[in-house]
């Protein structure tokens, strides 16, 4: 191994090993309540040398969600190998979100604070690659999402008159938008006063979601 390799090598590790201790951190004490100062003492590193790394908390936030984002993807790709229908792995689909929710709470919710965040408006003050990382398995559930409505369409599962990657696109859009109200409501943040008094969670909505857009695109002629 050459000396640049070894070095690049040992940075990437030293890289991972300040993610972990972010990730430490924010499950413990929470992600408004992290500072970097925490985030230094944790991974036993000066401060100085912390940002040689991550240049402030959004870009840790982002490489940790980019963890959750990988998990999530290839537990996805997994339903899409499933000899099932397209139907099927939609419902699928949805459970898998559901089921991560709870084995991987952590995870979950940082997704639920950073579908609150608009990344195009922070990529002045972030790292590229925190930005297109996320995005690019943004674009992976995507693709699977779209494969899946092709299939269930193909096998007659679901009504042909709907375009896959419209549906994918409304799919992810909807479960999104329905995390992002969940996650207001929480907050104590009004997203609409009929809604002040009602409690519900995004689990639930999801799961209503999936039940609706079930019914909307399955084909009734089998």
């Amino acid at each position: 191994m050459g000396t640049a390799e070894r070095k690049e090598r040992e940075k990437e590790k030293r890289r991972n090993d300040i993610v972990d201790a972010a990730e430490r951190v924010f499950f413990l004490k929470g992600i408004d309540s992290t500072t970097m100062d925490d985030i230094a003492e944790a991974a036993e590193l000066s401060k100085g040398t912390l940002y040689l790394y991550f240049r402030n908390k959004l870009e840790l936030l982002a490489a940790i969600h980019h963890r959750g984002l990988t998990l999530l993807t290839a537990l996805i790709a997994e339903v899409l190998a499933r000899p099932i229908t397209g139907l099927e792995m939609v419902r699928a689909f949805s459970n898998t979100l559901e089921d991560f929710s709870k084995k991987n709470e952590n995870y979950y919710h940082f997704f639920v604070h950073m579908e609150s965040v608009d990344m195009a408006s922070l990529e002045p003050i972030m790292d590229g690659w925190a930005c297109q990382a996320c995005n690019q398995k943004g674009n992976e559930i995507i693709t699977y999402l779209t494969r899946a409505f092709q299939i269930g369409i193909q096998d007659g599962t679901i009504k042909d008159k709907f375009n896959p990657a419209m549906l994918a696109i409304q799919f992810l859009g909807a479960t999104r938008g329905l995390i992002q109200l969940s996650y207001f409501h929480r907050s104590g943040h009004i997203v609409a006063p009929s809604l002040e008094n009602i409690t519900f969670d995004a689990r639930d909505l999801l799961r209503n979601f999936n039940d609706l857009m079930i019914e909307a695109i399955k084909n009734e002629k089998i």
